[in-house]
């Protein structure tokens, strides 16, 4: 049976995925120990057996070799999205004070909606006044809501720098149209590109910067900026073509 591995999905990434534009994703997961000091490994063999998920890292400068197992499995296991929702229902009150998540109550009655599509607040209004929409996190995101379960089709480890071009189209990457600018500077069908439909993202010469951006979006208060050059596994899997109903 496939080893299915949930992961996070950023709501500009979901729409990158539903709209064919997504078939990878870059992940620092599972390489931790590698990326304590990431320029001082690399890859000394590479993986065997049928979903080639294993491989053998071994340090520039004192010989040793650590094995690095993928967390996400290999080929022909499955990835699933964990995104942002919206959840309907209430606050349980106890002796007049609200408590945390675990007194939330979710209208299981209501289906949950997806933020990637509404980022605004829906207005449905019940007759019960106390109930409320939420906007959760995709770490809450249970598995029977999950509407994104992609196969593997392959998996390596690289440094994040070494994206190409080709790769960083795949991440979700999109060309952007510049306006004809009338002094000439921008002639007609000049384009650049971004990785979201956020007016003030700045247009890029190339797909590598604005995947260069994105992951700093990310991962920088993570720890992990561009700038370190990372060791990733690099997770790809088939174009979304099918279209998509916007709740579960």
């Amino acid at each position: 049976m496939p080893k299915e591995t949930g992961i996070l999905m950023s709501g500009p990434m979901i729409k990158a995925y539903i709209a064919g534009n997504k078939s990878q994703t870059r992940r620092t997961r599972g390489l931790e120990k590698i990326n304590i000091e990431p320029g001082d490994w690399e890859i000394q063999m590479v993986p065997a057996g049928s979903n080639k998920d294993t491989w053998v890292f071994r340090n520039k400068i004192t010989g040793h070799c650590e094995i690095i197992k993928s967390p996400y499995g290999g080929q022909g296991d499955k990835l699933w999205f964990r995104e942002t929702f919206w959840e309907y229902g209430h606050w349980r009150v106890i002796r007049g004070d609200y408590e945390q998540d675990d007194s939330w109550i979710r209208m299981i009655s209501e289906p949950i909606i997806f933020a990637a599509e509404h980022p605004h607040k829906p207005n449905k209004i019940s007759s019960f006044t106390e109930n409320i929409w939420r906007k959760k996190p995709g770490i809450h995101l249970f598995r029977q809501d999950v509407r994104f379960n992609p196969p593997i089709v392959s998996i390596r480890p690289e440094r994040v720098g070494e994206i190409t071009f080709d790769d960083a189209i795949k991440e979700g990457i999109k060309k952007e149209y510049l306006p004809t600018d009338p002094d000439g500077f921008h002639p007609p069908g000049s384009y650049g590109f971004v990785y979201s439909s956020d007016p003030t993202e700045t247009i890029k010469h190339e797909p590598q910067d604005a995947f260069k951006e994105l992951w700093d979006s990310i991962n920088l208060k993570r720890g992990h900026p561009y700038s370190r050059n990372d060791w990733v596994f690099v997770l790809e899997f088939p174009k979304y073509d099918k279209p998509v109903n916007n709740q579960k």
